[in-house]
């Protein structure tokens, strides 16, 4: 949000509303829910997102949750993932790894190593 903000960008209010969703509900949203908050239909969100940031509204609130369990991580140094996982709405240990791989390009363990 900064960035758009910051570079002048001219955002549909569609998305500034919907990233202000995504960010204050910290981990996953469904693009129903969100369609429901903003009075939009799924589609319009779907092509806003896609045009204006590159991705798909469900790709962006796995970038949120991410970052929101990275701040976590960093605040307390898990030594157990499996409790972080759940906690940031990760069904199972091997999903949460496969997209800290994803999204970070190492795992978790690797990430936390000095």
């Amino acid at each position: 949000m900064n960035v758009i903000r910051l570079n002048h960008v001219r955002s549909e209010p569609l998305l500034k509303h919907g990233m202000q969703y995504l960010y204050a509900a910290r981990r996953r949203m469904t693009i129903h829910d969100l369609a429901d908050k903003l009075n939009y239909n799924e589609r319009n969100i779907r092509r806003t997102f896609q045009k204006e940031l590159g991705v798909s509204p469900k790709e962006m609130t796995d970038i949120i949750r991410f970052q929101n369990l990275l701040q976590e991580m960093r605040r307390t140094k898990p030594t157990r993932f499996p409790e972080i996982a759940a906690q940031y709405g990760y069904y199972d240990q091997p999903h949460f790894i496969n997209s800290f791989k994803r999204l970070y390009g190492m795992s978790p363990k690797q990430a936390i190593m000095p």
